[in-house]
């Protein structure tokens, strides 16, 4: 019986979310001028670590790549609209004692509960007796914007959002499916 609620309760945690929206690119713009491409840093939490992702993408991909916004074709700049490094779930095996709101204690048996980057407590629930892990999330979502140097005119943008197990697998998922995108409408850029 436990194994089967337990299962229940990991199934929405498994499939993974995502939310996909379609690239916007300038149908008039000539993208086989692009060659040189200046990565900003992105705003918000996370936005360094972005960054630093698509340059390392998008030099894989064949584009040199720089973080001054000089002598290049086009501008890389965006936002970290969700930086989650992790939610763990747990349950506590037998019965836990919880302090209630109107300070009384209350005892619960098996409870479920959720950590959001902060221990529960001092000693933290990794320390706990029979406290068991059941799942541990991270999320991510960025919005990516690139211009024409020259001129400023956006020509290209795209949103990607998504939900891993650990917080830099779930960025370089992110980054890849934006720079996958960016592959699709730079022809100088290696098609992997």
């Amino acid at each position: 019986m436990r194994a089967g609620w337990v299962a229940f309760c990991l199934l929405p945690i498994c499939l993974s979310a995502c939310a996909s929206h379609n690239a916007a690119a300038k149908t008039a713009f000539d993208f086989s001028r692009i060659h040189r491409v200046a990565v900003l840093p992105f705003d918000g939490q996370g936005g360094d670590a972005v960054s630093n992702e698509f340059v390392r993408q998008l030099l894989a991909g064949g584009l040199q790549v720089t973080n001054r916004n000089k002598n290049v074709d086009a501008v890389l700049t965006g936002a970290v609209t969700t930086y989650k490094t992790g939610e763990k779930r747990v349950i506590f095996l037998g019965r836990v004692s919880v302090p209630a709101p109107d300070g009384q204690t209350v005892s619960v048996t098996n409870p479920v509960v959720s950590q959001m980057d902060t221990p529960m407590n001092p000693v933290g629930i990794e320390n706990l007796p029979a406290a068991q892990i059941v799942s541990v999330n991270a999320n991510v979502g960025v919005i990516a914007h690139l211009a024409e140097a020259a001129t400023g005119r956006l020509i290209w943008a795209r949103e990607y959002s998504y939900e891993g197990l650990d917080i830099q697998d779930t960025l370089q998922a992110v980054v890849a499916t934006l720079a996958q995108s960016l592959r699709q409408a730079i022809p100088a850029m290696k098609k992997t």
